[in-house]
């Protein structure tokens, strides 16, 4: 129970390997009630040259000779003088069911890497900010659902150019109250604020992901605020140093330029990667 965890970005790598760990066991399971199956049709095969895929058991050296899983599934419940034999952990299935449990222990995280690109609009009159493009890659090993990634590496973008923006959580400072304390004061991205978006995943597979895969559930939060003040430096020649990436800092750090002609109320246009 003292382990790294099978949370956020890990998910798929652990819960995935103990799910792939199961369902070899259950591979097993269901080759070798094939074996007995095969030996009914008088053929004398070992387990070895069985195999499991597409829903159905069949001889590797033949495989027009096959059998439905469900069939052998069905057999194993009510036949119960052969039902499955328990697998490596000990667990036998109740009334003859093909039941295993799988298992994954890493000390590692394998985590994934992305660049993240951005084009902002700047207004240096008010100092507002708007993100018109953002473009991230994502190393993700192998997207085991792809729509699934490009869904949840959008979610993380725009929460992640949130809080590089907009999110301020203000306490004051006298009584240690909370000012920023609803919806009102503590602005989130609207879908207003939804700026093209465009995602490109590098699958690039490792050997300790299941079927190579590697997580991407917090990757997509780090790249954009880096990359919208490095936008914002592109355009104003002014480093923020701070999130959010509030207006006020932008006109306090325009009104500090010793540069006199950055002070117009032009809008820039940048792009910048990390």
């Amino acid at each position: 129970m003292f382990d790294i965890g099978s949370h956020a970005s890990r998910s798929t790598l652990v819960i995935g390997n103990a799910v792939t760990d199961a369902g070899q066991k259950i591979k097993t399971q269901i080759r070798k009630l094939a074996v007995d199956h095969f030996a009914l049709q008088q053929r004398n095969v070992v387990v070895d040259e069985i195999d499991v895929r597409g829903g159905r058991a069949f001889l590797i050296n033949d495989p027009e000779i096959w059998i439905d899983v469900a069939e052998i599934s069905e057999k194993a419940i009510y036949d119960f003088e052969k039902r499955p034999a328990p697998n490596s952990d000990g667990d036998g299935g109740p009334d003859g069911q093909i039941v295993a449990t799988g298992s994954y222990l890493s000390s590692s995280h394998h985590p994934n890497h992305q660049a993240g690109f951005v084009e902002v609009e700047v207004d240096t009159m008010t100092g507002e900010v708007s993100v018109i493009k953002y473009l991230a890659v994502h190393d993700i090993g192998k997207a085991i659902n792809p729509l699934l990634v490009e869904i949840q590496m959008q979610g993380s973008s725009m929460q992640a150019i949130g809080f590089a923006l907009l999110e301020d959580y203000v306490i004051d400072i006298e009584t240690g109250v909370t000012l920023s304390d609803s919806l009102f004061s503590y602005r989130l991205p609207r879908i207003s604020d939804v700026p093209e978006l465009e995602h490109h995943l590098i699958e690039e597979p490792i050997e300790a992901g299941p079927f190579g895969a590697k997580g991407v559930g917090e990757a997509g939060l780090a790249p954009p605020a880096p990359a919208i003040a490095n936008a914002i430096y592109d355009a104003i020649g002014a480093r923020i140093h701070s999130l959010p990436l509030s207006g006020d800092k932008i006109l306090h750090a325009l009104n500090t330029q010793r540069d006199p002609e950055q002070k117009t109320g032009t809008s820039y246009v940048s792009g910048q990667n990390i």
